[in-house]
């Protein structure tokens, strides 16, 4: 959901197109969220593993793509505080339209948020070698990847367990220690996706560093336009994937 254009102000078009493929994903993955947990049609696969691989596959490309995105792009903090307001605009929709799906803290609150944060701290965060800081920052990834569940670990074996009183707030879910009580129908927090993000910013470096930026690629027509719009195509998606499936739905069709 970041503008793919290098200084010179050409794009790099095979980050577009690997965007929008995974929009393409994105949609039909929410359309199909739709139809199960809101329409109510039981399709078994979407529920078990498949489904849950299929939403990481969406988000891990999304993150790491901005990453990269951040690495080049200019007014970080100003296109992360936009990207927030947006994510905020979706708490807003979901809290009128489908309060059982509010979004306290979704995918664009939290890519705003990391944006804003990387652009303060770019300065030094420019200056770890990128072999070092994609090695560290995925290694943070794979082992924070269940700090929201109470425990640093690797897939469901626990390392080390979290202490309950980084839990007991209401107010700390946006790094990754949500209470109890929490829910969100989406929910991405600081801890671990940015540590993915930032292993998408030094992937680029080390691309960058041995002349691999890609920037020979072509674009494929259909998804470079939709990863290059990837951020409108976003908020306005869901509206009408639910818009379609209340048609579907009305005339018996589900």
């Amino acid at each position: 959901m970041e503008q793919s254009i290098s200084k010179k102000g050409n794009r790099i078009h095979w980050i577009d197109n690997a965007r929008g493929v995974s929009l393409v994903s994105m949609i039909l993955y929410h359309f199909m969220f739709d139809l199960v947990y809101i329409f109510g049609v039981n399709v078994g696969w979407y529920r078990n593993w498949q489904g849950y691989y299929w939403q990481q596959s969406i988000c891990i490309t999304f993150i790491l793509l901005s990453g990269i995105s951040c690495a080049f792009g200019r007014n970080n903090v100003k296109r992360g505080a936009i990207t927030f307001a947006f994510g905020m605009l979706m708490t807003l929709g979901t809290w009128v339209a489908m309060p059982s799906q509010l979004i306290k803290f979704g995918i664009l609150h939290f890519l705003g948020l990391v944006r804003i944060v990387f652009g303060l701290l770019e300065n030094p965060l420019k200056k770890i070698k990128p072999e070092i800081g994609f090695a560290v920052f995925l290694l943070l990834f794979l082992v924070t990847k269940t700090v929201p569940e109470g425990f640093i670990g690797i897939g469901d074996r626990k390392l080390l367990e979290l202490p309950d009183i980084l839990y007991s707030s209401k107010l700390l879910f946006p790094l990754g220690f949500p209470h109890a009580s929490f829910w969100s129908g989406d929910y991405f927090p600081m801890i671990p996706w940015s540590f993915l993000f930032l292993a998408g910013f030094y992937f680029w470096g080390i691309l960058a560093k041995f002349g691999k930026k890609g920037a020979g690629f072509k674009p494929w027509p259909v998804f470079n336009f939709l990863g290059r719009h990837s951020l409108f195509i976003y908020v306005i998606h869901q509206p009408i994937c639910y818009g379609i499936l209340l048609l579907l739905d009305y005339f018996k069709v589900l």
